[in-house]
């Protein structure tokens, strides 16, 4: 073993033969690697990217009136009823219910039977989670909303927004990465 020749402490590195197969002609230094905090910036964009579709304001379509009938509107017109949950709060709840199920299965039924696993595999997944609660929704949306357009209009925006941050996030990680990759 080889002393360092100044006064701090020095780090020596061995490459120690491979057992079972053969010694692989490159090594990357561990930094190469993407396990690190920004693996997450996919999620992280895809939730930014919900939020602003949640928030962003639409333009409501009008509703259609009848040309045949002799006044220019009528009074149950006026009073449309409202749906029940409005179609961000739906889409959000989706998410949310999703988002548990992965986490428990992944926390229970999975090999290390953690909730703290269990959380963090729904938070990498949580792109396709909010993708697969954009579909619920629509199905939803589709079957029983009286204002169909408005709420697939909105649920369109945030799943838009959503992909878009996704793929942000994912140009962001594959940039960090690629900095680690470059020689010293």
């Amino acid at each position: 073993m080889a002393r360092p020749t100044s006064e701090r402490p020095g780090v020596e590195l061995r490459r120690h033969p491979a057992e079972r197969r053969p010694t692989p002609s490159v090594v990357l230094p561990q930094v190469a690697c993407c396990c690190s905090c920004c693996c997450c910036l996919h999620s992280v964009g895809g939730l930014i990217g919900g939020i602003l579709g949640s928030v962003v304001k639409l333009p409501e379509e009008p509703k259609p009136v009848d040309p045949d009938f002799p006044f220019p509107f009528r009074r149950d017109e006026l009073e449309n009823e409202q749906d029940l949950v409005p179609a961000t709060g739906l889409y959000w709840a989706l998410v949310l219910f999703v988002f548990s199920c992965v986490a428990i299965w992944y926390g229970f039924f999975d090999r290390p039977r953690s909730v703290v696993v269990g959380i963090v595999a729904a938070l990498v997944f949580l792109p396709a989670i909010q993708l697969g609660a954009s579909v619920l929704a629509a199905v939803v949306i589709a079957a029983f909303y009286t204002d169909k357009a408005n709420a697939l209009n909105r649920l369109g925006r945030i799943t838009l927004l959503s992909f878009v941050g996704t793929l942000i996030g994912i140009g962001i990680m594959a940039g960090l990465c690629g900095v680690f990759l470059l020689p010293r």
